[in-house]
C-alpha cells in the first residue's frame, strides 16, 4: 500500500475495546535497536518549501516547511555552509511552516505555522551556537487571535514590525513596536478600513507588505474576486487598485515592490499566467500592464516573489510553472527568474534552473553578498539556487543546499530481505529510496538516491532470486522500477513501468518455481501482476488481466504460495478487495478464493498474506478505521474466518501491514497513530501482543516491515520525527554502530521527462 496512504490511515480513528488474549511466557519477546535515526542520522526531515527570507547579522536566514507535518525550520547561510538555527520539538500542536522572516533591531523574527490552524511569532537574537534560543512574543490576545491561521508576511517601517495575517474571516493587521501588539486592520467596524480585511471579508490574506522611501506601509491581498492594494499613509488607508486590477482572475497580489521609485505588483492568474503591474497613480484605475501571460509563457501562472539586483539594476521576478489544475504536466517547463529594466523583459534563467519540471514552483528571491538567491519548492523540497549575474543571459546559477536540506529523509522501512546471509532494508525517503545492509554490527549503503533517479521515493520490495537481490520501486513520474543487485553493482532489470508510465509501484515480489513475480499498482491502468522470464529488461510477461477483471482493482500488494498455488492480495479504491489464486498458465487463469472484501464492503486492502501452519492468513485494511483484520482461510472456495478481535481490541491498531511466521509462531505489526505500532504473535488459537507500543516510543507510529531469517525476528518502523528504525529479537549490535563503509554515490540521472 502507498506509504501516504499509509500515513493517513492514522488519522481519524473510531475507538472502541475488545479483550484481548494473555500472552503466554514462551511468546514474549526481548527486543533490540539495531538501527535508528533513519540509519545514517542524525535524523533530518525533508523540508518543502522555502518562505520569504532575510539577511540577519551579515548572514542570510530562510524559513521552511508549509506543507509536511515536519516543517517549520530556519536555516543560515554564511555563504559557503549551513547551520540549522530553528528546529521545532515534535509534539502537539508542533510548527510545520516558517513562511516570513524579517529583522527589527537586534532581533530576527519568524513567523510559524502550526498544525492546529494557529499561528505565532518568534523572535532570536541568533547569539550562542546554533540552534538558537527563540522566544515566542504573541499570543490569543494579539496574532493568535481567533481565526488567523497564518503569518504569510512581515516588514519593517519606521521601528515597527508589521505582519499580516490569513484569516477566513477577514484578514488583519498587526504593529509590533518590541515590546507590544497594536492592531491596525480587523479591529474596527465592518466595511471600515480597519475592519476585517480591510472592510472586505472577502480580503482573507495579507499575502506582502513592503514600504515606500517616504515610510508609508503598502499591502497585497488574497481575494477570489480579486486581489487588492492597499496604502497606509498620514491620512489613512486608501484602497490603490481596482480589485484584480480590473480581472477578478488575478486572485493573489503576491510581490509588492519598489523599483526606480514606483511601485510594481506581481499577480496569480490561473487562466492567462501571472500578471506584473506598475502604479502611475493616483487613481485606483492608475496602473499599467507591464507584464501580461506569464511573460510570455501562459505556464506561469504565478509571480511569486522579486528582488532588485545589479548594477545598473534590475528588477527580478521569479514564477510558478504549472498547468491549469495545478497538476505537473508535459505543458510546464520549470519555473523561471524573469528581469525588467523597465521597459523590455528578459529570461534570467533557464526553466526550471536545468531541472525542468522538477523545479516549477519557484517561492522567494533575495540579494546577499553580491549575489542573487532564488529560494523554490522542488520535488525534492527547497532548493536554493544563487547566480552573481554577469554579461550573458541566461545567468549560470548554482544549487548551494542540499534538497529539502537534508541528507538522511528515510522515514519508513519500507521492505526487507535476507540475501546471502545479510540483512537489506529498503527505506522511503522523498529524496530518493536507499538500500541498507546490516553487517551484524552496523550498517552500509548500497544504494542512494533513488538508484540513480530521485522520483524512486521507496523501495517497496525486495525479493531473492538466483540473479540476485532484487528490489522494486514506487516512481510516480516514470513509473515502477526493478533494480537487480548481484553483491557488487546495481542494474535495472525491467522498462520503466514495464512500458506504461502510469504503473507507479512494484509493491509486492515473490518467487515462485525459481520465477520472480512482481505485483505493479496503477489508477489508469490497474493492478498487474508480471512474470520475469529473464535477465533482459524485456523479458517479462503479464500473467494477469489487468485488475484481474475488476475495474476498481488498483494495486497487488502482496504474494504468497500454497500447495503450489500463488495468491495475490489486492488493494482496490473505494471498493472492497479480494484475494486471488493463480491457477495458470494464461491471465485469464485467476480464481477469487474470497468474496469481495471478505464480506465487508469497507475492507478495502488485503495488505499481507503468509502461510502458517499449512494454512493461508490475510492482513486487511478497514477504511472505516474500525481496526486491522487477520482471516484464516479455509483452504478451498471463498471460505474464511476473522479470527482477531478489530484491531486487537482497539481501533487505533487501524491497519496491519507485514506479517512473518517465526519461531513457530505468526507474527503481525500494526499502524497505531495513538501510542506507536504493535506487534502480535499468534499460535494458532490465542494471540498475545509482543513489543511496547512503538518499542517505546509513539513515534515509532507503525511496524512497517516484518522478517524472519530462521534465527531472528527484525520489525523496521516508519517514524517521522526521528526517522526509521529497525528492531530484532537477536542480540544486535550493543553500539548502536551507525556507518557508511563506503558512500554509495552513482551516477545520477537527468531528471526523465
Amino acid at each position: 500500500m502507498d506509504q501516504r496512504r499509509k500515513r493517513f490511515l492514522g488519522l481519524f480513528l473510531i475507538g472502541f475495546v475488545f479483550s484481548a488474549a494473555v500472552a503466554r511466557p514462551d511468546q514474549a519477546l526481548t527486543w533490540s535497536r539495531i538501527g535508528k535515526g533513519g540509519f545514517d542520522g542524525p535524523f533530518n526531515r525533508f523540508q518543502p518549501v522555502p518562505g520569504t527570507p532575510a539577511v540577519f547579522k551579515g548572514k542570510l536566514y530562510f524559513g521552511t516547511g508549509g506543507d509536511l507535518a515536519w516543517g517549520g525550520e530556519v536555516w543560515r547561510y554564511d555563504g559557503h555552509t549551513w547551520d540549522l538555527v530553528h528546529k521545532p520539538k515534535p509534539g502537539n500542536p508542533r510548527i510545520y511552516g516558517v513562511p516570513a522572516l524579517a529583522v527589527l533591531g537586534d532581533y530576527l523574527y519568524a513567523s510559524m505555522t502550526l498544525n492546529n490552524a494557529t499561528c505565532e511569532i518568534w523572535r532570536t537574537r541568533g547569539t550562542g551556537a546554533p540552534p538558537f534560543k527563540w522566544t515566542k512574543i504573541s499570543g490569543p490576545a494579539n496574532i493568535g487571535k481567533s481565526g488567523n491561521y497564518e503569518v504569510p508576511s512581515m516588514t519593517v517601517v519606521k521601528g515597527a514590525l508589521y505582519a499580516g495575517t490569513r484569516n477566513g474571516q477577514g484578514c488583519q493587521l498587526w504593529k509590533y513596536d518590541g515590546s507590544a501588539w497594536n492592531q491596525v486592520v480587523g479591529q474596527g467596524a465592518a466595511g471600515s478600513p480597519t475592519g476585517p480585511g480591510f472592510g472586505n471579508k472577502s480580503n482573507h490574506g495579507v499575502l506582502c507588505l513592503t514600504s515606500s522611501a517616504s515610510g508609508d506601509l503598502y499591502a497585497g491581498t488574497a481575494n477570489y474576486a480579486g486581489g487588492e492594494v492597499w496604502r497606509l499613509s498620514g491620512s489613512g488607508w486608501v484602497k490603490l487598485n481596482k480589485p484584480g486590477f480590473g480581472t477578478s482572475k488575478n486572485y493573489y497580489v503576491n510581490v509588492l515592490i519598489f523599483f526606480n521609485d514606483s511601485l510594481y505588483a506581481g499577480t496569480d492568474n490561473s487562466e492567462k499566467g501571472g500578471q506584473v503591474w506598475k502604479y502611475i497613480g493616483p487613481a485606483a484605475s492608475n496602473w499599467k500592464a507591464v507584464g501580461l501571460n506569464g511573460m510570455g509563457d501562459p505556464n506561469n501562472k504565478s509571480v511569486q516573489s522579486a528582488a532588485v539586483f545589479g548594477n545598473p539594476g534590475y528588477l527580478y521576478f521569479i514564477t510558478e510553472n504549472r498547468e491549469s489544475g495545478g497538476e505537473m504536466e508535459n505543458g510546464e517547463s520549470g519555473c523561471q527568474v524573469l528581469r525588467t529594466n523597465g521597459k523590455k523583459w528578459e529570461k534570467a534563467n533557464t526553466p526550471g534552473f536545468g531541472q525542468g519540471p522538477a523545479n516549477s514552483y519557484g517561492r522567494s528571491m533575495a540579494v546577499f553578498d553580491d549575489k542573487l538567491y532564488a529560494g523554490l519548492n522542488s520535488d525534492f523540497g527547497a532548493r536554493i539556487y544563487a547566480t552573481g549575474g554577469g554579461a550573458k543571459l541566461p545567468f549560470a546559477w548554482s544549487q548551494v543546499n542540499e534538497d529539502g536540506f537534508s541528507t538522511n529523509d528515510n522515514e519508513e522501512v519500507a521492505s526487507a530481505a535476507d540475501y546471502g546471509g545479510k540483512l537489506y532494508i529498503g527505506t522511503r525517503n522523498f529524496l530518493g529510496c536507499e538500500v541498507w545492509r546490516y553487517e551484524g554490527n552496523g550498517w552500509t549503503q548500497v544504494a542512494a538516491g533513488g538508484f540513480g533517479d530521485p522520483y524512486n521515493q521507496e523501495a517497496a520490495s525486495m525479493a531473492v532470486t538466483n540473479l540476485g537481490l532484487q528490489v522494486g520501486t514506487n516512481n510516480w513520474k516514470t513509473g515502477a522500477e526493478v533494480w537487480r543487485y548481484d553483491g557488487s553493482k546495481w542494474t535495472q532489470a525491467n522498462k520503466d513501468g514495464f512500458g506504461d508510465a502510469s504503473t507507479l509501484k512494484a509493491g509486492a515480489m515473490f518467487v515462485n518455481f525459481g520465477k520472480l513475480y512482481v505485483g505493479t499498482e496503477s489508477y489508469k491502468t490497474k493492478a498487474k501482476v508480471w512474470r520475469c522470464d529473464g535477465p533482459g529488461v524485456s523479458q517479462w510477461t503479464k500473467v494477469n488481466n489487468n485488475g484481474f477483471g475488476v475495474s476498481t482493482t488498483i494495486g497487488v500488494n502482496c504474494f504468497e504460495v500454497l500447495a503450489d498455488k500463488l495468491y495475490a492480495g489486492t488493494y482496490d479504491s473505494n471498493d472492497p478487495a479480494r484475494v486471488w489464486r493463480f491457477d495458470g498458465p494464461g491471465p485469464g487463469d485467476w480464481t477469487a478464493v474470497s468474496e469481495a472484501g471478505f464480506g465487508n464492503n469497507n475492507n478495502h486492502g488485503v495488505n499481507g498474506l503468509a502461510r502458517f501452519n499449512g494454512v493461508l492468513y490475510a492482513a486487511v485494511w478497514n477504511a472505516m478505521m474500525s481496526g486491522g483484520e487477520v482471516w484464516r482461510y479455509s483452504g478451498s472456495g471463498t471460505g474464511w474466518s476473522k479470527v482477531n478481535a478489530n484491531g486487537f481490541g482497539t481501533a487505533d491498531n487501524s491497519s496491519i501491514y507485514d506479517m512473518a511466521v517465526f519461531s513457530s509462531l505468526l507474527y503481525v505489526g500494526t499502524a497505531n497513530s495513538a501510542g506507536g505500532g504493535q506487534v502480535w504473535a499468534y499460535d494458532g488459537s490465542a494471540w498475545s501482543k509482543a513489543n511496547k507500543n512503538g518499542f517505546g516510543t509513539s513515534n515509532n507510529w507503525s511496524v512497517n516491515t516484518l522478517l524472519s531469517d530462521g534465527k531472528n525476528l527484525y520489525a523496521g518502523t516508519a517514524n517521522s520525527a526521528t526517522g526509521c528504525e529497525v528492531w530484532t529479537t537477536g542480540t544486535g549490535s550493543s553500539s548502536l554502530l551507525i556507518w557508511r563503509a563506503s558512500p554509495f554515490s552513482p551516477p545520477r540521472k537527468a531528471w526523465r521527462k
